[in-house]
């Protein structure tokens, strides 16, 4: 028997924080890794821009940046769709009626993989 003041909640509002703070640092990590995607798009326009921005002029580096934001937000995707899928089915077997709202989440974070899929196919096509 748990002595009366001792409870789960504490500890429940901790690991929510936590996957909180890990969502958005996950978010924050797409966001940082699109951003590069995308500025490296606009300064491969030109063989010369790209030799300005990355000091290499090969194909090789640009296979590299897009294996790089394709890996990192699918990571990063797959990290939060584990956490935020635990939480939304764990919300659903106390509370039914709340699943498709909880999903909505899944799909988001699901869309950090869908923005670096995205960004990688951009940066491939840059490859002649």
């Amino acid at each position: 028997m748990r002595p009366e003041g001792s409870s789960h909640t504490g500890r429940r509002r901790k690991m929510a924080q936590g996957g909180r703070k890990f969502f958005m640092v996950a978010l924050l990590a797409a966001v940082i890794v699109s951003t590069f995607g995308v500025q490296a798009c606009l300064a491969a326009e030109t063989e010369t821009a790209v030799k300005a921005a990355t000091g290499f002029g090969d194909k090789s580096t640009m296979a590299l940046a897009a294996a790089i934001v394709v890996s990192l937000s699918c990571l990063a995707a797959a990290m939060a769709v584990g956490r935020v899928g635990a939480a939304a089915l764990g919300m659903a077997s106390e509370r039914p009626e709340m699943l498709m709202k909880s999903l909505i989440f899944v799909v988001v974070a699901e869309g950090i993989a869908i923005y670096g899929l995205i960004m990688g196919i951009m940066l491939w096509t840059l490859i002649k």
